[in-house]
């Protein structure tokens, strides 16, 4: 639901008390939300940037419920994980870190049209974070318009500086958008180099093999394959010389004819069918 483990959120619980001395007045009307669900309903609204009407109804409360208790606990919230955020140098000293760009999603702002990401094609806020090879979250920059490209984004947050700053302290790998900084960046391929050996064409040019191109295939639609011992030594095909079963024409010249099967027989003659 919020992408934190229940001991953070439990922790974070504990934070937050702590800042505000407490969760219900002594006097007056008390909240209708308990605070570790009053907790757990801001961040899944920050998380899922939903609306109130849609927190409202996965815990069980209003709109204007939901809007109160974020409206109290997001100043407190922020303070408390503000005090447990290190500071960038103890970040990428001695470690192997990667930068990256990435978009926070905000809906559409009609009088805002540089919050639209053209390369992502919506709306938010452009931040650069930095992560370990093992994908633990080390540090998040600043936001900037989601219009500004990764690398404006990588100079004009200080990334850039503190990187080159303690350059020969930590390994900072990235992609070929962050070509010219104090990054290590892979080795650019070209596309027409390939590892791959170029395969050569095998042809059959033995005079053995040549047929003629008027020869019919054994595996051609337009004729019927014919073993070598059921063709006529004349050079005749008993299936064309052999009258269609469905043929109104009769052969009377009464030749003995191999058909297929490799049997003899003697087609009918005309008198045969007169009684």
């Amino acid at each position: 639901m919020t992408g934190l483990p229940y001991e953070q959120v439990t922790g974070l619980v504990n934070l937050v008390e702590g800042y505000r001395e407490g969760w219900q007045p002594a006097c007056g009307r008390h909240h209708e939300m308990e605070l570790f669900d009053g907790v757990l309903a801001t961040l899944f609204y920050y998380r899922h940037n939903c609306s109130q009407h849609v927190v409202g109804a996965v815990f069980g409360v209003s709109q204007p419920t939901i809007s109160r208790v974020i409206t109290i606990l997001e100043e407190p919230i922020a303070a408390v994980l503000d005090r447990e955020v290190p500071e960038l140098v103890e970040v990428i000293i001695g470690r192997v870190v990667i930068p990256e760009g990435t978009l926070i999603p905000t809906r559409n702002r009609a009088r805002h049209p540089e919050l639209y990401s053209g390369k992502r094609h919506r709306s938010g806020a452009a931040v650069q974070v930095l992560s370990s090879t093992e994908g633990r979250l080390c540090h998040v920059g600043e936001p900037l318009v989601a219009a500004t490209h990764d690398i404006t984004t990588f100079r004009e947050t200080a990334l850039a500086a503190v990187l080159e700053e303690h350059m020969h302290d930590n390994l900072v790998i990235a992609d070929l958008g962050y070509l010219g900084e104090p990054v290590c960046t892979p080795a650019k391929s070209h596309p027409k180099e390939s590892s791959h050996p170029p395969k050569s064409r095998r042809t059959n040019t033995s005079p053995e093999s040549a047929q003629p191109s008027n020869a019919p295939s054994p595996t051609s639609r337009t004729g019927k394959y014919l073993p070598p011992d059921t063709v006529d030594p004349c050079g005749n095909s008993p299936l064309a010389s052999s009258p269609s079963p469905h043929s109104n024409s009769i052969d009377s010249t009464g030749p003995v004819v191999n058909n297929a099967l490799g049997m003899q027989c003697h087609p009918p003659t005309v008198g045969s069918f007169i009684r």
